[in-house]
C-alpha cells in the first residue's frame, strides 16, 4: 500500500519546465562522475539510516554500493538489521527532477527477536526514488526501499519496506 501511494505521488507531479532549463540542469547533474547519497527515515523500530555510493556511467545510470541500518525495538517487534551490498541504478531525468530505480544484491544481517536466532543471508533490494535538483549542486528527495530475504532460512520474503528522505551530493 505504501508503494502504491508513493507511485501515485510520483505520477501526479507535473513536468512543466522549459527546454532551456532542462538542458542546464542536465548538464550540471551529469558533469559529476560519482555521488554520495545519505538517507534518513523512521521505521517500526526507530531510526533508519543509510548511505549509497554511486558511480555514474554513461549519464543514464550508475552502479555502486548501499549500506542501511535499521534500529531494533523488541517491544514493537522490530528487528535490527544491517543491509550491505552492490546496486545498479538507472536514472530517468526531466528538468531538475530525477526519477531512479534501484536494484541491488547483498548481505542482510538480521538480529533475531523473541528468542529467534540472528541470521546473515543473501538478499536483494528494490527501490524507487524521486529527487529534485536545487541548482546548488545538491538534490533532495524521497525513496521507497524494499529489502528481501532470498537465500535465508528464517527471514524470507520482504523484511523491510520503508520510505526515507535522501540527499544526493555529487563530487
Amino acid at each position: 500500500m505504501k508503494f502504491l501511494v508513493f507511485i501515485l505521488a510520483l505520477v501526479s507531479i507535473q513536468w512543466g519546465f522549459s527546454q532551456e532549463e532542462e538542458v542546464k540542469t542536465k548538464m550540471k547533474m551529469r558533469s559529476h562522475k560519482q555521488s554520495l547519497q545519505p538517507s534518513l527515515g523512521m521505521g517500526r523500530g526507530g531510526v533508519i539510516a543509510g548511505i549509497d555510493y554511486e558511480r555514474h556511467h554513461r549519464k543514464v545510470g550508475g552502479y555502486g554500493f548501499y549500506l542501511r541500518l535499521y534500529q531494533e525495538d523488541e517491544e514493537d517487534g522490530a528487528r535490527g538489521m544491517t543491509l550491505l551490498g552492490a546496486l545498479i541504478r538507472p536514472h530517468f531525468r526531466k528538468g531538475p527532477w530525477d526519477f531512479n530505480i534501484t536494484f541491488g544484491m547483498g548481505f542482510n544481517m538480521v538480529k533475531g527477536i523473541y528468542n529467534q536466532d540472528d541470521e546473515t543471508a543473501l538478499g536483494g533490494v528494490w527501490g524507487a526514488s524521486i529527487a529534485y535538483n536545487t541548482g546548488h549542486n545538491i538534490s533532495f528527495g524521497v525513496e521507497n526501499i524494499k529489502a528481501y530475504g532470498i537465500f535465508a532460512s528464517d527471514y524470507k520474503g520482504i523484511i523491510a519496506d520503508d520510505i526515507v528522505f535522501k540527499a544526493i551530493v555529487p563530487f
